[in-house]
């Protein structure tokens, strides 16, 4: 089977779909044995949907967690996402948040829009430790800079709390100044009519 394909089913195999359990998990252990020769051959990708199988189809998260950890090694956003996401429920060994955080970080950093708004979550809500609401703004902002302005509504919740400073600081990390100001500008509107 060529290599476009297996991936192509296996991802199907991962994603919502019509097949029955058992059908899915004949389906993942079929394909397999050929995702394990590609993970071998340095194949990044290949580990991560091996993950997603051991994790979703076959329930197996220390299995999964060894995918990923593959995977993150070599430096695959999705990887580092998913294992970050395992240390934070503490699935397949044990919980840590830190190093879920760090994970975490290192996803987003890396472009992963998902990782960047759980990560921020993490950070307006105090779960990686302390409440950061700088941070928390900063990658709801960077969700904007890859189009996905999902989070947007999020710092809107919290942005009152912080500082003009602090929401520059937060543009800045993002890396688009003008999404700070942008938001200074409504903040500034609202104080102006009272609300």
């Amino acid at each position: 089977m060529a290599e476009g394909d297996i991936k192509g089913r296996a991802r199907l195999l991962l994603g919502p779909g019509d097949l029955s359990r058992r059908d899915r998990r004949k389906l993942g252990r079929a394909l397999m044995p050929e995702l394990a020769e590609l993970a071998s051959a340095g194949d990044s990708e290949a580990s991560n949907i091996l993950g997603g199988i051991e994790l979703e189809v076959e329930g197996n998260p220390k299995r999964a967690r060894q995918w990923f950890e593959s995977s993150a090694a070599a430096g695959s956003a999705v990887g580092l996402r998913c294992l970050g996401w395992l240390y934070a429920e503490g699935q397949g060994g044990d919980r840590d948040q830190a190093k879920a955080t760090a994970l975490m970080v290192q996803s987003a950093e890396a472009g992963d829009v998902i990782a960047m708004q759980k990560v921020a979550g993490w950070f307006r809500d105090g779960s990686s430790g302390e409440v950061d609401l700088v941070q928390a703004a900063r990658w709801f902002f960077a969700m904007l800079g890859k189009g996905n302005g999902d989070g947007i509504h999020e710092v809107f919740q919290f942005a009152s709390r912080m500082s003009f400073e602090e929401i520059r600081e937060a543009a800045r990390l993002a890396g688009d100044v003008g999404w700070g100001e942008s938001m200074i500008a409504v903040l500034r509107n609202q104080q102006s009519k009272g609300q």
